[in-house]
């Protein structure tokens, strides 16, 4: 008998399968009314791209046209100036977790408006902080040890002139043909014992309760994938980061993947700040989605229709969203020191679940998680109480 699947916006059994907690996402039951979603974000420091390309009403980068597919307009700017406010909160108002000691130079992958790298320039005055985009949209004007380049990570050799203690990626779920080769490159471009992070999300909402379930925000999951494979994107690739930078060599290879809820449904207070910001920043990035509906197979105004549902559900106060955020980070090995990689069939059946993202899971994955913990756990019993061994 075939064992039930288990759909991909099935938090309550996901959650256990990858290993998160979601006990700070209780339903506030007094929370009812949510406003729009429409809110003036503060003015950026970003400038308009002199080479940019007007689409679908909004502007998009001419440096290597194509290879991104979201907006750099200066809506854009003020949005992802927010979520770097956002994604701080989530990181309880650090920058990385990575634990880099002293660095004496940064590269920052795909800056963006370069407010990262303007930020941790400003508190690591003694390390050069370098921002590269395919977008010139950073001020030019900032902190003394900041600059920016224009440059494409993937088809460009990385001619920086010095290697890096620290490499930092973000949300990089619609980029890359080739993620791996990238991590590469950056792997060849660190001082032995530097560091690369990554903070991501896979592209499909979940939920503990089944109230995305039949909505436009479910939907957008599956819009989005079928999206990425016309583009020859993995929007699930989050993952296996933790598997390619291992396969890359890296060391002290730490993943943490924490949930943060869409909107302010949640009871405890700091997760409703968490959820403002997550709702304000999906809000506005909806209005930059066209490109990639379009490429699902919709037509202009299907593709108009579809993204007003998904701001109307995400309005909804009925529906309890979340996205897992992964933070993914490695430390490039010493010379005297021996990477661990895996087996590449151990490698491929640890990845199954990722690489086989439009297949639902099954609960044999969950059984066998529960009885891996459990043994684990009557070992450490055994060793900690008895001083056995087994």
């Amino acid at each position: 008998m075939t064992a039930p699947e288990i759909a991909h916006t099935d938090g309550a059994k996901l959650s256990v399968l990858r290993g998160y907690d979601t006990s700070h996402l209780v339903v506030d039951e007094t929370w009812a009314k949510q406003n729009s979603g429409e809110v003036e974000f503060p003015k950026s420091k970003a400038i308009a791209a002199r080479d940019a390309i007007a689409e679908c009403g909004r502007t998009y980068h001419g440096y290597n046209a194509g290879s991104y597919y979201l907006p750099n307009d200066p809506e854009e700017h003020e949005r992802l100036d927010h979520q770097h406010r956002m994604v701080r909160l989530i990181q309880q108002g650090k920058l990385g977790l990575a634990p880099v000691q002293n660095p004496k130079d940064v590269v920052d992958v795909c800056t963006g408006t370069g407010i990262w790298a303007t930020e941790y320039a400003t508190e690591h005055p003694d390390c050069t902080v370098l921002g590269s985009d395919l977008s010139a949209i950073q001020p030019r004007e900032g902190v003394p040890n900041c600059t920016f380049i224009q440059h494409d990570v993937e088809k460009q050799d990385w001619d920086y002139g010095r290697k890096f203690d620290y490499a930092y990626f973000r949300y990089m779920v619609t980029c890359f043909d080739d993620m791996p080769t990238v991590l590469r490159k950056a792997r060849d471009n660190l001082h032995e014992g530097g560091y690369i992070e990554i903070f991501d999300t896979p592209i499909q909402a979940l939920s503990l309760d089944g109230s995305i379930d039949g909505t436009a925000l479910e939907e957008w999951g599956e819009v989005g994938r079928a999206a990425g494979r016309k583009l020859g994107r993995d929007m699930a690739k989050p993952r296996q980061y933790k598997r390619w930078l291992e396969e890359a060599g890296f060391v002290d290879v730490v993943e943490t993947i924490i949930a943060a809820p869409v909107n302010e449904w949640c009871k405890d207070e700091r997760q409703k700040e968490i959820g403002r910001f997550m709702f304000h920043d999906f809000y506005a990035l909806v209005g930059g989605l066209k490109k990639l509906v379009l490429a699902a197979g919709y037509s202009s105004d299907e593709a108009d229709d579809f993204l007003r549902r998904i701001r109307k559900t995400l309005e909804d106060p009925n529906v309890h969203a979340y996205y897992e955020k992964y933070i993914v980070y490695g430390r490039k090995p010493r010379a005297d020191e021996v990477p661990v990689t895996l087996p590449k069939e151990e490698a491929e059946k640890e990845n199954s679940e990722a690489v086989k993202d439009e297949k639902a899971l099954s609960f044999g994955g969950m059984i066998m998680s529960s009885l891996v913990m459990c043994k684990e756990s009557l070992r450490a019993t055994l060793r900690n109480r008895l001083g056995l061994e087994i």
